[in-house]
């Protein structure tokens, strides 16, 4: 089962840090679900990553993958 990662305020939105997750086999299910269970992630930005690299919401996820959900971010 993929192991899902929030980072700042999706990890508040969401309550949690990390979680695995069951019964996806996409970015979108996964978004799907989430949007279900927390709606007010649905007013948030956030960029989507999948093993470290930035995807769609048409991947396809695999049992050992590791998704992030990333907000925006400034560097400096």
């Amino acid at each position: 089962m993929p192991q899902l990662l929030f980072f700042g305020p999706l990890a508040d939105i969401t309550r949690c840090k990390k979680t695995k997750i069951t019964g996806v086999k996409s970015t979108k299910e996964l978004m799907d679900c989430l949007y279900n269970d927390f709606p007010e992630l649905l007013q948030r930005k956030f960029k989507i990553a999948v093993n470290e690299k930035l995807v769609n919401q048409n991947t396809k996820l695999s049992e050992s993958d590791v998704v992030a959900l990333l907000p925006p971010f400034a560097g400096g």
